[in-house]
């Protein structure tokens, strides 16, 4: 590619030194397309010019932002726009063509004729020939589950075969918090194709806070896209508000021993902390800090309770219910309900008994949709679910334009589960930013008999609650090129926020030197914004208390996109083809001839040319190896 660039230089050189040049490298695309100016800019081609190019095409190095073509060419409209009063103009678009970038062409060619009709002489050079053999690791995701400091947390990664052949033991390096792992081995990924399951594995980690996990696989053609990073945030354990209104905490047909010894054990950590209150305690208390709010079968609440409840769900909280002795069908429809606008997803109606069924020996619970709630389920065939006897649950009414087992959408709800008999059982409902998930039958004993030494049961409480803890932020997961944006408390940190930025890959592996951003007040908050994030791995944000004892570590993973890798080219006839409308044709790079005549009355030699470097290859990072040839 810089070969090309630099033979474009020569011929001008030849010329009568009146030409300029425009160069838009990739990654600049963005910013010139919104009006900045680029680089080099209508850059007069004498003496000083051309030694100027050389130096700048020298400094360049490959890139790990992500374009498509359609953005380099919308970036070198507006430029012949301005640029008209210089004279006859030359795009020149160098490339390596691959197919991902060709395979929707309807708004590249259409920006190509605009290119022509502002009189431009467009010229595709196709810089480069090679297909390379790549892996790519496509993926890195935090599964669901109990996130908490001190027990097993898993992970998935995906890993892409971009090459025509098989690729045989491939090595997976793991890393959580700069320690190593074991690492994994996948015996084979087929020519382009993908892990399938993803590869899954745990990581304990110790202490609340953030957290980085990094993988990675053995050097390639292509090395950017072979790490990936992940930043979460965890807190010590997760706190779940147990609600009841019986004053007992034990008893055989109490709900709080049952739900409290599930989600909770002793002996064993299970990432969970139990907290028991009574009715009272929602109106008066801050709820945000509970990662779930769990309501055992109360009988009814405050107008004060309900409107916290709401507020809580709203904001992103998860609530769940569960019916039995004490509730009330027309608080529910009153209060919970609302004619479909509020927490509750389901018209309740009242308690009925499920006749037992002596002859088809159909299990009591039938789940209706694939959810995380029944992940387990799933995997040993239902057979912790079959053994499951409801002898009670409180009936309700399905809208009327919603149909078994389909989203409710009149009220944003699906049915999870039903009874043998299709009435709904497990219904959830998003309110807000949040969820809740409604057992139409008692969590202790009385309705059923699923609390009584039944796996099943733990593992349902389990998975519910940390489907209900689950919150958007618990990863900052960010692509290159996205802003890092934070916003903290003004009352308790000070305004200056130390970035620390990450060891660049395959360099020396010295870090670098923090950066000090100010804070821009935002009424009780401070917010800032760090937007060069050109590099991939783990960043690192520091916040320092007021009282200056203590420093705390926001860290954000920033990934290159993995697609990028796909080094597959679109055939040259085919391209050839794609052009031939536009009476345009692909050069090769290795026969590319800079000069060529304009048509019209003038000579070469008479013509002010401007000519707009189009770079698409130059900046990818997937472009590394072939960059200097």
């Amino acid at each position: 590619t810089l070969n090309v660039v630099r033979r474009i230089v020569d011929a001008a050189e030849k010329q009568n030194n009146s030409d300029r040049l425009t160069l838009i490298r990739l990654s600049k695309a963005n910013e010139v397309a919104a009006g900045a100016e680029p680089e080099l800019n209508a850059l007069l081609l004498d003496k000083d010019g051309i030694q100027l190019v050389d130096g700048f095409i020298q400094e360049l190095k490959p890139s790990q932002t992500s374009f498509t073509p359609e953005v380099m060419l919308s970036a070198a409209i507006p430029l012949l726009q301005k640029k008209s009063s210089l004279g006859k103009s030359a795009v020149y678009f160098l490339s390596d063509f691959r197919q991902r970038d060709w395979s929707q062409t309807a708004g590249i060619l259409k920006k190509i004729e605009t290119l022509k009709q502002l009189g431009a002489a467009v010229r595709f050079v196709r810089a480069g020939n090679e297909e390379h053999t790549n892996l790519a690791v496509k993926n890195l995701e935090l599964v669901h589950g109990i996130h908490a400091s001190d027990v097993d947390i898993l992970f998935d990664a995906t890993i892409v075969n971009y090459g025509r052949e098989d690729a045989d033991g491939v090595q997976l390096t793991i890393r959580a918090d700069n320690k190593s792992l074991p690492i994994i081995t996948v015996p084979k990924i087929g020519a382009g194709e993908e892990t399938q399951p993803p590869i899954r594995f745990p990581v304990r980690l110790e202490g609340a806070g953030s957290h980085s996990i990094e993988v990675f696989l053995q050097g390639d053609s292509i090395s950017d896209d072979n790490f990936r990073y992940a930043a979460v945030q965890i807190p010590d354990s997760l706190e779940v508000l147990l609600i009841t209104s019986d004053k007992r905490e034990s008893g055989a047909d109490s709900p709080v021993p049952y739900l409290r010894t599930a989600l909770s054990p002793s002996g064993t950590r299970s990432g969970i902390k139990v907290r028991i209150e009574q009715t009272e305690f929602l109106a008066s208390n801050p709820l945000e800090t509970f990662a779930a709010v769990f309501l055992l079968d109360i009988a009814n609440l405050e107008p004060s309770a309900v409107n916290a409840l709401e507020e809580y769900v709203r904001s992103g909280g998860g609530m769940a219910y569960f019916a039995g002795p004490n509730c009330q069908p027309d608080f529910l429809r009153k209060e919970l309900y609302k004619d479909g606008k509020g927490l509750f997803p389901l018209e309740p109606l009242e308690p009925v008994s499920l006749e037992p069924d002596y002859l088809s020996k159909a299990p009591d619970i039938a789940p209706l949709a694939k959810h995380q709630v029944f992940r387990l389920f799933e995997e040993d065939g239902g057979s912790l679910m079959s053994s499951v006897r409801i002898e009670k649950y409180l009936s309700a009414t399905i809208p009327a334009d919603s149909s078994e087992g389909k989203a409710l959408q009149s009220n944003d709800s699906q049915v999870l589960a039903s009874l043998r008999n299709d009435a709904p059982l497990i219904v959830e409902k998003r309110f807000g930013k949040g969820k809740t998930v409604v057992f139409l039958t008692s969590v202790s004993p009385v309705w059923n008999n699923w609390a009584k030494g039944n796996p099943g049961y733990v593992v349902m409480m389990l998975e519910l609650a940390a489907y209900l803890s689950q919150r958007q932020s618990e990863s900052n997961a960010l692509m290159v090129g996205e802003p890092i944006k934070l916003t903290v408390s003004a009352e308790k940190y000070e305004p200056q926020i130390r970035l620390q930025l990450p060891k660049e890959v395959n360099s020396s592996g010295a870090a670098k030197p923090p950066l000090v951003l100010d804070g821009i007040p935002d009424g009780t908050n401070i917010k800032t914004a760090f937007t060069s994030t050109e590099h991939s791995g783990i960043y690192g944000a520091e916040l320092t208390e007021h009282s200056g004892k203590k420093v705390v570590q926001r860290l954000f993973a920033v990934n290159v996109d993995a697609s990028e890798g796909d080094t597959r080219l679109i055939d040259f006839d085919v391209l050839s083809a794609l052009f031939r409308p536009l009476h345009l044709t692909v050069e090769s790079a290795s026969g590319f001839s800079a000069p060529f005549e304009f048509t019209g009355n003038q000579p070469w030699s008479d013509l002010l040319l401007y000519a707009l470097l189009l770079l698409l290859v130059c900046e990818t990072y997937l472009a590394g190896k072939m960059l200097r040839g």
